[in-house]
């Protein structure tokens, strides 16, 4: 997949495959993350989907909070 192809994926709703794929983890971390609430994710009837993009953006804004970075300063 070309980074071009990889960025236009992260605005559609995912499955959890291809959550996986996009973020480099295994379907069981991510159903792990899932599970804690660790990501935002949506519920159709019984799947589960992701909007790349909102669950990017968390895992940096998580990211950036862990390692001490603060946008206010």
């Amino acid at each position: 997949m070309r980074k071009t192809e990889k960025i236009n994926r992260k605005e559609e709703l995912m499955n959890t495959y291809e959550m996986s794929k996009l973020l480099g983890i295994s379907k069981k971390t991510l159903l792990e993350w899932v599970k804690n609430y660790a990501i935002p994710f949506l519920r159709i009837n019984k799947t589960i989907r992701f909007q790349g993009s909102k669950v990017l953006e968390s895992i940096n804004v998580k990211q950036s909070h862990k390692n001490g970075d603060s946008k206010n300063g």
